[in-house]
């Protein structure tokens, strides 16, 4: 398969923001205070549910960006109709679904149209992860078929 300049790029990226985001993770309420608006609460002031939420959201998303690098490292150096893919891909959709469920049980405390629309995003990139995933599951299964046949 034809190395692609643009899944070296994105490999790139991704892994340097992976590393940015583990990095940060240590000081995410100070990065959290320094990017808030003038009157808004700062982030150790918040409640505790509050806190869990954005780390966890945190994380997952540091997981998600982990797993795209897992991807595109499986698309760039071989088939990528593989068993595996299709497996990370609904670990995707699952990752996706939980940011949407995480981000609206936020929205019924504190509702913001940028947490409604997280939220709604997330769940269309869960749906679509998983419809995805079943693409590359028949794929899959074609390609089995072929390969038997041949």
């Amino acid at each position: 398969m034809e190395k692609s300049i643009t899944t070296k790029l994105l490999l790139i990226i991704l892994s340097s923001t992976l590393c940015v985001g583990v990095v940060s993770t240590f000081f995410l309420p100070m990065i959290y205070d320094l990017l808030r608006w003038s009157g808004a609460v700062g982030f150790l002031e918040r409640n505790i549910f509050y806190q869990v939420a954005f780390y966890s959201v945190y994380i997952i998303g540091l997981v998600i960006n982990y797993v795209l690098i897992k991807i595109l490292k499986i698309v760039h150096s071989e088939s990528p109709f593989r068993e595996e893919t299709e497996k990370k891909l609904k670990v995707l959709a699952v990752l996706f679904m939980l940011i949407a469920i995480i981000v609206g049980v936020k929205c019924i405390f504190i509702p913001t149209v940028l947490s409604i629309a997280l939220a709604a995003l997330s769940f269309i990139a869960s749906q679509s992860f998983y419809v995805l995933s079943q693409l590359f599951k028949m794929a899959v299964a074609y390609k089995h078929e072929i390969d038997f046949t041949v």
